[in-house]
């Protein structure tokens, strides 16, 4: 495979950390290799910017700028003629786009756009973008991108998140550019004015208010999962805005939540699999329900605990053998476990991605090929997708070319069984862009292959507001003509109060 040849362009001898450790990730891939620099006069930032950074937070972690380390400490100055495969640009001044000609793929950047999280803040929206563009003489072009969610109380911890995200987006870019990916134009948006006394002062009251908000939550609304099934097959959720009202299984313990349900169906009704974690261990385990039409859910039964946590029992039937697909990112491998005495004797009989923290590993066949989604968490709070496929269940398991797949707060993790509607494989996600696991996005898959993946959302699926777990939704999985779901409510949950106050 050819290695992309390229240089640094950046004033001085330091770089935020955020984008050295983009280049880290890229030295570690083999995909690129850096052979000079190219330095850049150094601006100063305008007075303006100065004191709106001071007035708002001080740098972020990442944000402040580090010495450059092997491998870029000893890069020399490169002839003009020197061949170059693009220039990377660092440090937060405007691109110099008169270096595009100087490398056959332009000069790259991060953008982040003016004040990055400020804007959005203010304007009150979910998500703040992060981009990697591309400069040439006839335009920008978008390489990749990716979203967190804001952070309503935190300004720094959301620019923080921003940069954090673009950990892989070199790499992502240099793995497209190989696939021979054509990257669609970018449009440049003008850089909104910087805030005057007016937007300052919303700003901060809104700031405050968040502040205050999230302080009560963490005292007094605490998040709790249950699960329950619905009367309609799960492509029927294709036609629905709103989630139809669920039969949920019955919980008064409020130290304890159950979520991301798998099932099969019995010759006598329903059995379901559920995360069963307790607050105060908060180590989840495997428990087992049975679910009759006219009796409704009876259980729990431990079925899988494990010296670590378990969540998202994924089930899959196969050659007439079940086997469940937990995931167990905190063991750092995704295992496969055969339940050889239904429901409860479970053997582990292999390991099919070891030594990787994949979480709610998804996995189905589609055109004679097992496929598996998976998320990997970039940050705290933000997801890539990624995939792998394999000719028989056991694998061995091939990453897909083009990982990760997506950075998108709002689609990346999975969110259950994927299934096909009219023809069209649908993939459900967890849309985490308002809180995490918020509502339930449908994603129409439109190219599968090892080398080529593309979809596109069909609809977004939010709670149900008449149900008792109505603020969040995010694990669907089918069971003929029909599907169990899962959902959070806030409640006051003693013990967390009390951990919260140093009392526990």
């Amino acid at each position: 495979m050819h290695k992309f040849r390229y240089a640094l362009a950046l004033p001085g001898e330091t770089a935020p950390a955020w984008q050295l450790a983009a280049c880290h990730a890229l030295a570690a891939s083999g995909l690129a290799v850096a052979i000079g620099r190219v330095d850049l006069p150094l601006l100063s930032p305008s007075p303006a910017a100065s004191r709106l950074a001071r007035r708002l937070t001080g740098a972020t972690n990442t944000e402040r700028p580090v010495a450059l380390t092997a491998p870029f400490a000893s890069l020399a100055p490169i002839e003009r003629d020197t061949p170059l495969d693009f220039i990377l640009q660092l440090g937060d001044q405007p691109v110099d786009t008169s270096l595009a000609s100087r490398a056959a793929h332009g000069v790259w950047a991060f953008d982040l756009g003016t004040a990055p999280g400020f804007f959005e803040m203010l304007r009150g929206d979910r998500v703040v973008c992060a981009h990697l563009l591309q400069h040439s003489t006839q335009g920008s072009n978008l390489l990749y991108s990716g979203s967190v969610r804001i952070v309503p109380e935190s300004l720094a911890a959301t620019r923080g998140l921003a940069q954090s995200v673009c950990r892989d987006f070199l790499v992502k870019a240099c793995r497209d550019l190989h696939q021979g990916v054509t990257f669609a134009p970018h449009a440049t948006v003008p850089s909104p004015a910087l805030p005057g006394r007016t937007a300052l002062l919303r700003f901060l009251l809104r700031d405050t208010r968040a502040k205050l908000r999230a302080k009560y939550e963490w005292l007094f609304r605490h998040e709790q999962w249950g699960v329950g099934i619905i009367d309609l097959p799960i492509d029927e959720l294709l036609q629905h805005d709103v989630c139809p009202p669920a039969q949920w299984i019955a919980n008064d313990d409020r130290e304890r939540f159950i979520a991301d349900p798998a099932g099969v169906i019995e010759e006598h009704g329903y059995g379901v699999f559920v995360e069963d974690l307790e607050q105060r261990a908060y180590r989840g385990k495997v428990t087992y329900y049975h679910y009759h039409p006219d009796s409704g859910f009876d259980g729990p039964t431990d079925v899988l605990t494990e010296g670590h946590h378990l969540s998202y029992p994924y089930i899959i039937e196969h050659d007439g053998h079940r086997y469940c697909l937990p995931e167990m990112a905190a063991a750092n491998e995704v295992a496969l476990y055969e339940i050889t005495d239904y429901p409860g004797g479970w053997e582990k009989v292999a390991t099919l991605l070891p030594d990787y923290a994949a979480l709610d590993s998804t996995v189905f066949q589609h055109e004679d090929r097992w496929w598996m989604f998976s998320a990997t968490r970039v940050a705290s709070g933000a997801y890539s997708l990624v995939a792998f496929y394999a000719d028989d269940l056991f694998g061995p398991w091939q990453p897909h070319a083009r990982n990760p797949l997506s950075t998108d707060i709002a689609t990346s993790r999975p969110g259950g069984q994927p299934f096909l509607a009219d023809g069209r494989l649908i993939r459900p996600a967890q849309d985490c862009s308002r809180t995490y696991g918020g509502a339930l996005a449908l994603m129409h898959v439109t190219e599968l292959t090892p080398e080529t993946f593309a979809e596109t959302l069909l609809r977004v699926v939010e709670p149900n507001p008449n149900d008792p777990y109505n603020d969040g939704f995010h694990t669907v999985f089918p069971l003929g003509e029909r599907t169990l779901i899962d959902g959070k409510r806030r409640i006051l949950i003693p013990y967390l109060l009390k951990k919260a106050l140093g009392l526990a």
